[in-house]
């Protein structure tokens, strides 16, 4: 399952993501390492050595579970984590009670994450402007915030390329040219997300003083 199938179907419609509440949604139960170590009676120190310090999930008892390290330093970093764990899971990758994930895996949770948090669609149309507002928007960490926010910006810059090669060539470049809506999914997930988006422009505006210089703008003659 992709990150943007996954936002449609636990219902997420704003920013930043209750992954929690997601997990909830699949069925999957989030605990943190505390917890599992005094219900299954688990040696810490072995799970710290031998499986994961921040987190790790498995299927115990014919259900999936994310187990997080509650003591990771900051809130931003656990949530990635939980989105990682859960990116696992609904990946397909945790198919037995004893399971070793592969490089590729990992990597394709690091990106679930990446999408499921901060999915470029949204940011894109949110005029998203900086690698801060990324992580005040997403709640994510700032070093995950740029890496996301250099994403977002070569996404701009393939649509501008896409959109030049439309004008020259009338037409051949549309499709790519709406290249953040490049799935059904991704269409959907704007459609979902469209009111959150619509706020989000509006108080940023007017935070940003953009509506006053509109308004400047338009007592101002036209340069011809």
């Amino acid at each position: 399952m992709t990150a943007s199938v996954a936002l449609l179907e636990c219902g997420a419609a704003s920013l930043p993501v209750n992954v929690p509440a997601a997990a909830r949604h699949f069925g999957v139960k989030m605990i943190g390492y505390s917890d599992f170590i005094s219900l299954y009676d688990v040696d810490a120190d072995y799970i710290y050595r031998n499986i994961s310090y921040g987190g790790f999930s498995l299927m115990l008892e014919g259900r999936y579970i994310c187990v997080i390290n509650e003591n990771l330093c900051g809130k931003a970093r656990r949530k990635w984590t939980s989105a990682h764990e859960l990116g696992h899971i609904l990946s397909g990758h945790i198919a037995t009670e004893k399971q070793s994930l592969t490089q590729s895996e990992e990597r394709e949770a690091e990106r679930f994450a990446a999408g499921f948090l901060a999915p470029l669609t949204v940011l894109n149309f949110c005029g998203v402007s900086s690698a801060l507002e990324v992580e005040r928007l997403c709640g994510i960490s700032r070093q995950a915030a740029e890496i996301r926010f250099k994403e977002l910006t070569r996404l701009r810059r393939s649509q501008e390329e896409a959109f030049r090669r439309e004008m020259r060539e009338a037409g051949s470049g549309l499709a790519e040219f709406a290249g953040s809506l490049r799935n059904e999914a991704e269409y959907k997930l704007l459609l979902r997300f469209l009111p959150f988006i619509t706020s989000y422009i509006s108080k940023r505006s007017a935070h940003d003083g953009y509506e006053k210089y509109l308004a400047q703008l338009a007592n101002q003659q036209m340069a011809i």
